[in-house]
């Protein structure tokens, strides 16, 4: 309990991440992708596609899990 307690005062004084456009998205690399999506809480897997990659970060960006 502890610990979700520090996490949620750590995240309350972390800068938001810029929002991203998709086209912007669509440029990057799949590790840039990766990047973008620790910088926004999700972590990304290479492993798949590029179009999947940038379809989980763009809904999670925009609050569709």
């Amino acid at each position: 309990k502890g610990d979700k307690m520090f996490s949620f005062i750590t995240n309350l004084f972390k800068p938001k991440p810029k929002k991203v456009s998709k086209s912007r998205l669509m440029t990057m690399t799949k590790r840039e992708l990766e990047n973008v999506g620790r910088k926004y809480g999700i972590e990304l897997d290479r492993r798949h596609s590029k179009d999947d990659l940038i379809e989980e970060l763009w809904s999670h960006i925009n609050g569709k899990k």
